[in-house]
């Protein structure tokens, strides 16, 4: 089966040119939150999104406050904030990207 997204390690930036040359039809490389010291992504869509002819699909954020709902959040917080957040997050119509590291 063909590799046909790409995600960069540790959500750091990629060039969406290269994407494309590389004949990748989506990335999930944006996480659209602010993490100290890691990256500032407020200014970016939540949505799914097109740049350069390639699909864009974001990390999931909570609406407005755009908290990460990443695999630490799902192991270290209480089951009815993960289904708060989730209930939030199909409201607000967004796209739930989940990843999850295999250790």
């Amino acid at each position: 089966m063909p590799v046909t997204g790409y995600r960069m390690a540790r959500m750091m930036p990629v060039s969406q040119l290269e994407i494309s040359k590389a004949g990748y039809l989506y990335n999930s490389s944006l996480h659209p939150t602010w993490l100290p010291g890691r990256y500032n992504n407020l200014s970016e869509p939540c949505a799914p999104f097109w740049k350069q002819g390639v699909l864009q699909i974001p990390a999931l954020v909570t609406p407005g406050v755009r908290f990460p709902v990443l695999w630490l959040g799902f192991k270290n917080f209480p089951l009815a904030w993960i289904q708060a957040a989730t209930r939030a997050i199909w409201k607000a119509g967004l796209c739930a990207n989940l990843y999850f590291h295999p250790w």
